[in-house]
């Protein structure tokens, strides 16, 4: 029995010597940096919620692309109320005649109202809107 627990110490000590020498050796080894591969060996699956969130994000584009191409009082209405030092614009409501649309009303502020216009343009320009579009918008000056 006395052997058998000499033994059992013995081989214990040097277990622990051993652990002890590896983790020195361990902590001297410098490894060579990987070298990376030209093809990557995993690619990223997206997960069902990354999808659906990117493609929510598409077609809200697309919407938007839509209503300021062919609705610029609708695309205009979801950017109001907006105010600026000189300007602020407010949907106050929809027209049913002639033909349904939203108008608008801008309040010009300022000394100078040609300033304060010419930064309202400037803004609906800076929207992507076109003179064209800008010019039959119902619009109101105060």
């Amino acid at each position: 029995m006395k052997k058998a627990l000499l033994i059992f110490f013995c081989v214990f000590l040097l277990s622990i010597l051993f652990l002890f020498l590896a983790n020195l050796l361990n902590k001297k080894t410098v490894l060579p940096a990987p070298v990376p591969s030209p093809i990557p060996t995993q690619l990223p699956i997206p997960t069902t919620e990354q999808l659906i969130y990117d493609r929510a994000g598409e077609m809200a584009t697309e919407e938007e692309n839509f209503q300021r191409k062919n609705h610029p009082d609708v695309f205009l209405s979801n950017k109001t109320p907006y105010s600026t030092a000189n300007f602020s614009i407010v949907n106050p409501g929809f027209k049913s005649l002639p033909n349904g649309h939203y108008y608008f009303t801008i309040t010009l502020m300022g000394t100078n109202k040609e300033l304060s216009k010419t930064e309202f343009i400037n803004w609906l320009l800076s929207l992507g809107l076109t003179n064209n579009q800008i010019q039959n918008l119902d619009i109101t000056y105060q």
